[in-house]
């Protein structure tokens, strides 16, 4: 068989970035979610690609919104952290999580998210943490239980003060959820990212708390696989 070639306007030409345009996350910290919420891992391409989060409105996120397949509920105080990694420098104000309420006023104090470094983080290493930057309960709870705010939705809340973030460096968004029976918050489905237990892409505070503290060292953090998606801008 002879194939011939195409005529001028059906060709497209593709730019390739050139090599080290972008810094280069290690595999652990990064996953290209292909069709299904299957991770091809290491940023090869398996089926196609995430979107970027500029395409939604936001500087970085945990994952894909495309792929989040399961809701959790929060419990009193309990802190759960979200690996974010960012490729380049940002400097953020807010917090994004993805929510559903069922009915108004589904969200209970205490309430509040923000932004943690870490320290140690890898495969197999549970990081130690520093607050970076956070909102006040007051603001977190009145956007949670908005009454335009019932349904599925994204729920942003702005920090008391801008973030400054680093370039390929992999940071911890906090989400402190109280709810009642009728809100949940939305992850990737169980063993998405290749296993259960959620390390290396998501930790909780082992203690339950009244407000995000300043740091906890690593022994206070525990994997946790019941990870909140969640996005900066």
């Amino acid at each position: 068989m002879t194939f011939t070639d195409s005529p001028d306007w059906q060709e497209v030409a593709v730019s390739v970035p050139a090599a080290g345009a972008m810094p280069d996350a290690p595999d652990w910290q990064r996953t290209t979610v292909g069709p299904g919420g299957t991770p091809s891992g290491g940023g090869g391409g398996g089926g196609f690609d995430s979107l970027p989060p500029s395409f939604y409105g936001y500087k970085a996120w945990s994952m894909d919104p495309l792929w989040t397949g399961s809701r959790w509920q929060g419990y009193s105080g309990q802190v759960r952290l979200s690996a974010l990694y960012v490729p380049s420098a940002i400097t953020v104000s807010k917090i994004a999580v993805w929510v559903q309420t069922n009915g108004y006023g589904g969200y209970l104090s205490p309430a509040q998210f923000g932004i943690y470094s870490q320290v140690g983080a890898g495969p197999t290493t549970t990081p130690a943490i520093a607050l970076l930057g956070v909102s006040t309960q007051a603001a977190t709870l009145a956007a949670m239980n908005a009454p335009t705010n019932v349904g599925n939705y994204v729920l942003e809340v702005p920090l008391t003060a801008p973030v400054s973030l680093d370039a390929d460096t992999t940071y911890m968004v906090a989400t402190m959820l109280n709810t009642n029976t009728n809100a949940f918050f939305y992850g990737p489905a169980p063993g998405t990212l290749g296993n259960n237990n959620g390390a290396p892409w998501g930790y909780y505070i082992e203690v339950t708390q009244t407000s995000l503290p300043a740091s906890v060292a690593s022994s206070g953090v525990g994997a946790n696989g019941e990870i909140a998606m969640v996005a900066v801008g």
